[in-house]
């Protein structure tokens, strides 16, 4: 639990990072209006579609001269045209992703806007609170180390002919020309740029799902804080109970904290003497029967207190499905792309014929497949595990002196939470951990079966 007394954090863009990263690679339109007058916002719209034509001209001038490499080498050995194979696995898919994220520009805007528009910065005033600080540090940091991983793994060999001094091509493909002739530059740049896409768009699609879970994650912090300082929270509201709070606060005992009680959050104690006045809601008198005797001199401060924290679960339930809603349909085609480039990836490096630097590119490929696909299922798992938790932040929390009313909402709550929330692929199989287990099993045996193939072509 941290000393700080008070601290305060806002964002008007929780994910600047990762939509700048987009933005280079032309798969989230830029805002040029800020730079143009009035009068000519309408080229704004025109840069922006000749600025994607731009980049799916360059990943798809590479995807269909892979693909023809393929069919140049058909009837030749599966070793020499498995590193085609690689290529235009890679490529198709990195035209896919960009197609996907511009033709749904308008959904993945409107998930921007609602984690922009209605995630909360912080919990309800307590005796603690948290704030998305520590979750939105969390995804910038992951989202910059990622996409440099991606990025350097796809782009470092490609300036070895300009080091090493040899007329070459990063990516060996056919071309109906010479292409060493005097296009050779202009085919060059193509290539490299090509490697960027890879790099940064596989990079940053990745990164920008685990952003939006790992922010998710901050928000069941603040509300399992939230649920946690029920009680404190309605003596704030109340009023004239800083002195009871001060002596509550004093007698936190650290060495006691659950090591795990939160994702990514850090509890702060709060600063009571700037809390503002707040309004407190009237609750009709029906609704409160005889019987609840308890804490009843706090009843409505704590029906405000409650009613603030059912309104953010059910905030977070709502963009937990328009995740599941967008994402699903990627989460298909990523998967089936991984398994058969980790295959076909394991086919080319034991084919005997690779140089040191082709064993290295490889390995590099081989390692960020298998590293995202196992990134995608351990998130979706903690967003589950997350959204599980709900039951422990209600124990944390004083229910037991609460009056019936507050009770009979936490257990709706409780109702609530009760079915796990699940990212999918496709709406048929789970984001797991074994789901990750099973792709790699699948991907081992689709690489014995081309083994066995390619044994028997050799006999």
């Amino acid at each position: 639990m941290s000393d700080q007394r008070a601290k305060t954090f806002y964002r008007e863009n929780y994910l600047f990072t990762q939509l700048t990263y987009m933005q280079i690679v032309g798969m989230f339109p830029i805002d040029y209006t800020k730079c143009l007058p009035q009068r000519l916002a309408f080229l704004s719209v025109i840069l922006n579609r000749m600025y994607f034509g731009f980049w799916q001209l360059i990943c798809i001038h590479i995807a269909v001269i892979q693909i023809a490499s393929v069919h140049v080498n058909w009837g030749k050995s599966l070793d020499d045209i498995s590193p085609f194979l690689n290529t235009s696995l890679i490529y198709v898919f990195t035209y896919y992703i960009i197609v996907y994220f511009q033709g749904r520009y308008g959904t993945h805007a409107e998930l921007i806007e609602y984690i922009n528009g209605n995630f909360k910065s912080r919990s309800a005033p307590g005796i603690t609170y948290v704030t998305l600080e520590p979750a939105y540090r969390a995804a910038n940091r992951f989202t910059h180390v990622w996409i440099i991983c991606c990025t350097f793994g796809t782009l470092h060999w490609a300036f070895a002919p300009i080091l090493t001094g040899t007329r070459a091509l990063p990516l060996h493909s056919w071309y109906p020309f010479n292409a060493l002739s005097p296009q050779y530059e202009i085919i060059y740049i193509c290539q490299v740029l090509g490697q960027v896409l890879v790099g940064i768009g596989y990079g940053n699609v990745g990164a920008m799902l685990m952003s939006k879970i790992t922010l998710v994650n901050g928000q069941y912090d603040m509300l399992f804080c939230s649920l946690k300082n029920l009680q404190s929270t309605a003596m704030i509201l109340r009023g004239n109970h800083k002195e009871q709070l001060k002596n509550l606060q004093r007698k936190i005992d650290r060495s006691r904290d659950e090591i795990n009680e939160y994702y990514v959050s850090c509890e702060i104690l709060e600063n009571l003497p700037q809390i503002s006045d707040t309004v407190t809601a009237n609750i009709p008198s029906h609704t409160v029967r005889e019987r609840d005797t308890y804490f009843m001199e706090y009843n409505n401060e704590l029906v405000t207190a409650l009613k603030e924290c059912i309104k953010h679960h059910q905030m977070i339930i709502k963009f937990c499905h328009m995740l599941e809603h967008f994402y699903h349909f990627y989460n298909l085609g990523k998967f089936f792309q991984i398994t058969f480039l980790v295959c076909l990836l394991a086919v080319t490096a034991t084919t005997g014929q690779n140089s040191a630097m082709k064993m290295v590119t490889i390995a590099e490929y081989l390692s960020l497949a298998t590293s995202e696909l196992l990134l995608f299922c351990y998130y979706a798992d903690m967003l589950t595990y997350q959204s599980t938790r709900l039951n422990e932040a209600i124990i944390r929390s004083p229910w037991y002196t609460c009056g019936g009313p507050i009770r009979r909402d936490l257990i709706i709550m409780l109702a609530n939470s009760v079915k796990p929330f699940t990212l999918t692929a496709g709406k048929f199989f789970l984001l797991t951990v074994e789901s990750f287990k099973s792709a790699m099993a699948a991907s081992f045996s689709y690489y014995t079966l081309l083994t066995k193939f390619r044994t028997r072509g050799d006999a």
